[in-house]
């Protein structure tokens, strides 16, 4: 190892994160704070997949999100109380 190598290994160890300052949940607001990876992964098992959204007025699946577009649409073609 270079004497330069060294510096940077010794500068990355004595930076180190303290481990009171590791967020283990995702309710935090604390911006200081990193977040665990196990959070992360937690996080992207919820995450939204975009084929999962419908953009369009005919499917049938009840668990699956509207497109912004969609709600666009609905909204433009919706009745006004006073159209009634």
């Amino acid at each position: 190892m270079s004497a330069n190598q060294g510096k940077v290994l010794k500068t990355l160890v004595d930076s180190k994160i303290d481990t009171l300052k590791i967020a283990d949940n995702l309710t935090t607001d604390d911006a200081k704070k990193v977040l665990r990876a196990k959070q992360g992964k937690v996080l992207d098992e919820m995450k939204l997949n975009k084929t999962d959204v419908k953009d369009n007025l005919t499917s049938t699946d009840t668990d699956k999100p509207l497109s912004a577009n969609q709600g666009k649409l609905l909204d433009e073609k919706k009745l006004n109380k006073t159209d009634v």
